[in-house]
């Protein structure tokens, strides 16, 4: 903490130097304010929509499934966030289902997995009409 002090300190003493020695030569001082606003590249397990049709199952399948998905690269967070398309359904199960192997017993992972599609056939059905809340 104090170091971080002493070299904001040194900082701003090298800065306002530089500045007077600018102002002795003629030269215009501007001065610009930034802001340093974080940027998140994705969101949690629940802005999925497994995630959220996984909420009720068991806690440790909840668990171990929030694990898998903290360990994927962001880039791929990132695209999970959308809900799927036609024609990536079944790779969407499968690529969950290969995240969930590692960290979930067969059961659990049986589990997840079938949870995932009965909520894919759900966006389907709503999709088309065929059932559903609408």
């Amino acid at each position: 903490m104090i170091k971080s002090v002493i070299s904001d300190a040194r900082a701003a003493a090298g800065i306002f130097r530089d500045m007077q020695k600018m102002r002795k030569q003629g030269r215009e001082v501007v001065i610009e304010k930034r802001l340093q606003i974080p940027f998140i590249k994705s969101g949690g397990f629940y802005n999925t929509v497994e995630g959220c049709a996984m909420s009720w199952l068991n806690r440790e399948i909840v668990l171990r499934a929030q694990e898998a998905f903290a360990s994927l690269p962001d880039e791929e967070k990132h695209r999970l966030q959308f809900v799927p398309q036609d024609g990536e359904f079944i790779d969407r199960a499968r690529l969950w289902r290969d995240i969930f192997k590692p960290v979930m017993t067969e059961k659990q992972c049986l589990i997840a997995v079938s949870c995932i599609i009965e909520w894919y056939v759900h966006i389907k059905k709503m999709q088309t009409g065929k059932g559903g809340a609408s």
